[in-house]
């Protein structure tokens, strides 16, 4: 007798891996993805704070003339809103070009020492790390057509402190607008 009878069945618990490739290299990359596509959100807010901030002066300005300094101020302050913007929404959609352009953005925001050198410095490698460069090409764009049922679930931890950095944010605008 060559078989034993105290030994295990060799048999399956229905617990295989049933997903695909494609769907295993998306959950390899989802939170680069994920981080770069908050990134987008990042840059998309500051455009929009980034307009906001000229409204108040232009309303200000009684005589808003066409003088040479005040059409390259009102091009200054309305088009790179304008294009940050537009990279933000680029970047959610992970395009390489809004990549590039983040990328030399963050390139000038090293220089904003300390705070800013770190957070760049953050946002560089997120862009251009083997992963982060791997998002951003057509064949990751097939992988996200492919597995659309594959999402990434950001934890209630991470949206109570948003949501208390907000509240935060927003008390202290409330505040530094009351005092001026």
């Amino acid at each position: 007798m060559t078989e034993n009878p105290y030994t295990a069945p060799e048999t399956t618990t229905g617990l295989l891996d049933h997903s695909s490739e494609e769907e295993k290299i998306r959950r390899k990359h989802l939170n680069i993805e994920a981080s770069i596509r908050s990134l987008g959100t990042l840059y998309l807010a500051g455009g929009v704070l980034a307009l906001l901030g000229p409204l108040g002066t232009f309303s200000s300005i009684p005589d808003f003339s066409a003088e040479p300094e005040n059409i390259g101020y009102l091009l200054g302050s309305v088009l790179i809103p304008i294009l940050i913007l537009v990279m933000g929404i680029r970047l959610r959609k992970l395009s390489r070009i809004s990549v590039i352009f983040a990328g030399i953005i963050s390139v000038f925001g090293l220089f904003l020492f300390p705070v800013g050198t770190i957070i760049n410095l953050l946002i560089l490698y997120t862009l251009f790390c083997k992963k982060g460069r791997f998002v951003v090409t057509p064949e990751y764009q097939r992988i996200i057509r492919a597995t659309p049922h594959v999402r990434y679930r950001t934890s209630p931890v991470t949206w109570a402190l948003f949501i208390i950095l907000l509240i935060l944010l927003l008390l202290f605008g409330g505040f530094m607008y009351s005092t001026s």
